[in-house]
This record gives C-alpha cells, sequence and structure tokens, in this order.
C-alpha cells in the first residue's frame, strides 16, 4: 500500500481528445439529414398497429376465454379433512392437559376427607394379606404405646372415640 496516498490510480483510464465537446453540436447537426433539424424522430405515425375490427370482436374474445378458464379451473378446498381431524386431535390433547393442569391444582388430601368404612375395610384386606410367617421380623419394642408421638392419649378417650365413629364394634372387641 502506498503510505503517501490513495492506493489507487487518480486518473479514470477513458481519455476524450481535446475540444471534443465543444463543437459536438455543430458535428451532429451536420449528421441529420436536411429538413430535420427539429426533430430527431421521423413524422410518422405510431410504430404500434392495432389490427382492423379488434375492438369489436375484443368483448367476445374476453367472454369465450373466460368460459373455458372456468370451466377448467379445478377447486382446491379451503379446509381439508385429513388436515383437520390432525388439528381437532390435537386441540383435544391440549384441552384435557390444560384442563387437568389448571382445575386441579388446589385439590389438597385432608385425613378428614378419608371415609372411616374405606379405612376399616382396608384394615381388614391388609389383615387378611398378612402372612403370619412374617411376624417373626417385627419387634415388640415397634408397637409401643410409649414410643408413639401420641403417648398423652388416654387409653378411656381411645375406647369411646372407637366406640362412636365405628359401626361395627364387634371388631374392637375381637368378637366373631
Amino acid at each position: 500500500m502506498n503510505k503517501k496516498g490513495l492506493p489507487y490510480k487518480k486518473d479514470s483510464g477513458f481519455k476524450v481528445p481535446e475540444n471534443y465537446f465543444q463543437d459536438f453540436e455543430a458535428r451532429m447537426m451536420a449528421q441529420l439529414p436536411a429538413g430535420e433539424e427539429n426533430s430527431i424522430l421521423p413524422e410518422k405515425s405510431s410504430p404500434f398497429k392495432v389490427p382492423d375490427s379488434y375492438f369489436e370482436q375484443f368483448e367476445s374474445r374476453l367472454a369465450e376465454k373466460l368460459e373455458i378458464k372456468n370451466k377448467t379451473a379445478k377447486v382446491i378446498p379451503l379446509f381439508n379433512r385429513k388436515h383437520l381431524s390432525y388439528i381437532a386431535g390435537v386441540a383435544a390433547v391440549l384441552a384435557v392437559i390444560f384442563s387437568s393442569v389448571v382445575f386441579n391444582r388446589s385439590q389438597t388430601f385432608d385425613y378428614n376427607e378419608l371415609d372411616v368404612l374405606a379405612v376399616e375395610n382396608y384394615l381388614l384386606e391388609s389383615f387378611e394379606d398378612s402372612n403370619p410367617e412374617e411376624t417373626h421380623l417385627l419387634k415388640e419394642g415397634d408397637f409401643s404405646f410409649a414410643t408413639s408421638p401420641n403417648a398423652s392419649v388416654d387409653r378411656e378417650a381411645l375406647l369411646e372415640y372407637l366406640n362412636e365413629n365405628m359401626e361395627d364394634p364387634s371388631l374392637l372387641l375381637n368378637e366373631e
């Protein structure tokens, strides 16, 4: 790169002979034929030609072309049934997901809502399913009332609660 100036040449590379533009108009007028000094184009009619009776037949030809196009036009339906079924399926899945997330958000489990009969049935079924051979795995200290968090519950209060809320008191007394 040239440090003193621009990296390209200052002259454009195009050269015109001296006094070329000074006598340009006189040379151009000399080349025009005599009598046509005021107009450059010849005084002929328009170079565009329209066939005879073109506009009289135009309307009928246009109507024929439009009828041909209307007969051969293929109708493409706006909603394709195949695509519509896919869209409906996706919308149904999104609606189910949205409703399960939004409408079931505040549902919490509460022991007060638990049915006593359901608890009794669960205990009876689990008792029937228990294996007597597995009882040797349990330690006697695991079921002590003294180690339970509700050690302050009175035995009489517990029996009274069970009598009031239990439907079949024979289960409490182990009577059959």
